[in-house]
């Protein structure tokens, strides 16, 4: 075993790591056991390798790390699956270029050979001084590491030589001046070793190879500022991007081998989400394990991405799903194909699975959705999927509002004894409310919020918490409420019977949420969705724990656009209201009783011309200006 640091000074990692040091949020993907043709039709849909791992030669086999090539990702760059040690140094010379990753291994005959990724050595990603080296025991890379101070290894990669015996490839990089970075090497040792020295320098581990023998070989720096990292060995290969996701991270690196005779993978994670998302993910994974699934969104309709995690992954939406069907019926109502007045006959039982022998109950169509959406009642529910057929539902799902990801496979209520899933995403259900805003839902689109839970998932008390923190009037505040939405639907399964088939704890959260943008005068609606999800399949006992997580990440989505939409009424003045008084965007009776009040006193507020005196020329602006202010 050797620890060596490599320097004695701590800082930034500089530039020449950008690509496991960048945290900018990126499009990527994570290939394992993949040919090269697979690897090339990704590549050439606008991304490249950052990490490559050689798994097979017979046939090839790949592991590969890739992220978008465009933005603060953007680069110039080369990768070779085989080349001989001259081969790879003359295109390095060739193109002035700079090894990021290096793979030594055996070919079938035996041969050493080298796979590699490269960038220019130029620009952004160039360095003042860089080569690679190969062949070197581990006695002769501490070595090496003593003698050259002024650089670092940048990549350190354990192999089998031809002979069977242990040698080290690294990259290295001058360690001075832009490019410098505090530097730990270990060349063999356990992971949990490795893990220590992480934890215990407040540091990151930015490449890790196996040792043939079982241990590790690691590359570590300080953790900067704003960075998040996860380190999970004994990971499934074919999980390990699922895992990233989960955590609102990408793959940096990922290493296959063998635990008790299985193929596993230790994965080294960076964040690539925003602080919103990491800090409502945090707690809506809180007290859960990694195996559990997760996602939320938090986005404008129509516009930005505020938060998102895991929100094009599918999930079992249990009652969340029956906003389609609200959706659906409101759309038939709207084209003057139905009407909320007629009358439904169905069989009704407040129990959760609906059976054929439940009382049968006469009720308008409208009552049925308020059942349905408010009192989320399965048998309402069922009633109005026999009511149009759930081949009319999935069409509008997959035709009206392109939700791809939702499928209606079982009763609603009837999931732990059914082997089948629904599905939706949280994409699909800002598709939804996306389209109710587009005006799908015509004049109806009210009716179609009013018969949904409102004041959904605890939003007026994070409403009334923030607004009573700031610095609004209360008749600011009034204002500001009356302007407020929060509509949604939960959802929920426990399976956690012997008997069920799908065990395990399912919860969800989809909401339509308005919140005023105030400038100046002007008073307009911003329109978002908020979603959040568990699926913690084979779990027991985990279903409170899973509704207090979803119903506390609301609060944190709701927290964040609550708070940015009253900075932005504080921080707006009133415009041009010259005798608005009060504040409330019209001058009216309200601002010229102060004013009367004021009258002959140096008052500040009524003074409206600002001469220290209330008197007629201010009633003259006050009455100029009567009416609603303009922005």
């Amino acid at each position: 075993m050797a620890c060596t640091m490599a320097a004695l000074h701590g800082g930034s990692p500089a530039h020449a790591d950008e690509h496991h040091d960048l945290y900018d949020q990126t499009g990527w993907y994570h290939l394992t056991n993949a040919s090269l043709d697979e690897v090339e039709a990704l590549l050439e849909t606008g991304y490249r390798l950052v990490d490559l791992e050689i798994e097979n030669t017979n046939p090839w086999r790949v592991g590969c790390t890739m992220v978008a090539n465009s933005g603060s990702y953007g680069s110039g760059w080369w990768w070779w699956p085989l080349k001989t040690e001259a081969e790879l140094n003359d295109r390095l010379s060739k193109l002035n270029a700079r090894l990021i990753d290096l793979e030594p291994y055996l070919t079938a005959a035996n041969e050493l050979r080298y796979a590699a990724i490269a960038v220019p050595n130029s620009g952004s990603t160039g360095v003042t001084s860089t080569d690679w080296e190969t062949g070197f025991t581990e006695g002769e890379v501490n070595s090496w590491i003593a003698i050259n101070p002024t650089r670092r290894i940048h990549d350190i990669q354990p192999y089998l030589a031809p002979g069977g015996e242990t040698r080290y490839a690294f990259t290295w990089i001058g360690n001075t001046g832009s490019d410098f970075t505090l530097t730990w090497i270990i060349t063999d040792d356990s992971l949990g070793f490795i893990s220590q020295i992480a934890a215990d320098n407040n540091a990151r581990i930015v490449d890790l190879e196996p040792v043939p023998g079982g241990s590790w070989a690691a590359v570590l720096i300080p953790i900067q500022t704003g960075i998040a990292w996860w380190l999970y060995p004994n990971v499934d290969p074919n999980r390990a991007a699922e895992v990233a996701a989960k955590l609102g991270g990408r793959i940096t690196d990922a290493e296959r081998y063998l635990l008790n005779g299985q193929e596993r993978m230790v994965v080294l994670i960076i964040r690539n989400s925003t602080d919103l998302a990491l800090a409502a993910n945090a707690q809506l994974r809180s007290s859960f394990e990694i195996a559990t699934d997760s996602g939320l969104l938090l986005r404008e309709l129509g516009g930005e991405r505020y938060a998102q995690i895991n929100d094009l992954r599918q999930f079992e939406p249990a009652s969340t799903l029956k906003t389609f069907h609200h959706f659906h019926t409101i759309r038939q109502c709207a084209l003057g194909l139905d009407d909320l007045d007629d009358a439904l006959i169905y069989t009704y039982s407040k129990e959760s699975c609906p059976q054929p022998d439940d009382p049968i109950v006469l009720r308008t169509l409208n009552q049925t959705l308020f059942d349905m959406m408010i009192n989320s009642n399965n048998s309402s529910t069922e009633a109005i999927r026999n009511r149009y057929g759930t081949k009319a539902l999935q069409a509008t799902a997959d035709m009206l509002i392109e939700a791809d990801g939702t499928e209606f496979n079982h009763t609603l209520g009837c999931f732990c004894l059914d082997s089948t899933p629904n599905q939706t995403t949280l994409d699909d259900l800002a598709g939804l409310h996306t389209r109710v805003r587009a005006g799908l839902l015509g004049t109806l689109r009210d009716t179609f919020y009013d018969l949904m839970v409102n004041d959904y998932a605890g939003f007026s008390l994070v409403l009334d918490q923030e607004l009573s923190a700031s610095s609004l009037s209360e008749a600011d505040q009034d204002l500001f409420r009356s302007f407020s939405v929060a509509a949604g639907k939960d959802g929920g399964y426990t399976c956690s019977s012997n008997a069920h088939l799908n065990r395990g704890a399912y919860r969800s959260r989809g909401a339509y949420l308005a919140l005023p943008r105030k400038e100046g005068c002007d008073l307009s609606v911003e329109e978002f969705f908020v979603g959040c999800w568990i699926n913690d399949l084979d779990a027991v006992g985990t279903g409170g724990t899973a509704t207090g997580n979803v119903q506390d990440t609301m609060a944190v989505l709701y927290r964040d656009r609550i708070r940015a939409a009253i900075a932005a009424w504080d921080s707006s003045g009133t415009g041009s209201c010259i005798g608005d008084i009060t504040g409330d965007c019209e001058v009216g009776g309200a601002d010229l009783s102060i004013l009367l009040s004021a009258w002959g006193t140096d008052d500040q507020e009524a003074d409206l011309n600002g001469d220290d005196l209330v008197n007629g020329a201010d009633l003259t602006l006050l009455l100029s200006g009567w009416g609603l202010c303009s922005g």
